[in-house]
């Protein structure tokens, strides 16, 4: 499976500036297969409706969120595959054999919140059955 990465940068339909990034390859059919459920991770780094991207600050805080997630990942059986910014939040994807587990273990890898003064750091966990990786597929990339 390549590691490369592709990001764009737009405006949505409503006029918010986005960013993405994913796989430039989504894995093969078969790892695919063994990896079935979407994880979303997601963090507001302002408040809904600010229709902003991360700041210098925040972005540092996201690459190594990030980067702790990818080094992570393989370890709770999990695959790190893209990432959108827009309107004040921030949302990681990944793919995991165990979703439960997956969560668990991905949360912990994360930094804990800041001050409740600071902006609202609160990572915000969800999943879904997705076997044909819809999402994945859905995050633009050109």
């Amino acid at each position: 499976m390549s590691n490369a990465w592709v990001t764009l940068s737009g405006v949505t339909e409503r006029g918010e500036p986005f960013t993405a990034k994913r796989l430039a390859v989504l894995p093969d059919t078969q790892t695919r297969e063994n990896f079935r459920f979407m994880m979303s991770i997601g963090w507001a780094y302002a408040v809904e409706g600010s229709n902003r991207l991360p700041n210098d600050q925040e972005l540092e805080r996201i690459a190594a969120c990030e980067h702790a997630l990818m080094i992570a990942a393989p370890n709770f059986d999990a695959i790190l595959v893209g990432a959108l910014s827009s309107d004040g939040f921030h949302q990681i994807v990944l793919y995991a054999r165990d979703l439960k587990l997956a969560q668990i273990r991905a949360t912990a890898v994360l930094p804990k919140p800041l001050t409740r003064k600071e902006t609202a750091e609160i990572w915000n966990t969800s999943g879904t059955l997705d076997e044909s990786w819809n999402f994945a597929e859905q995050i633009p990339i050109s």
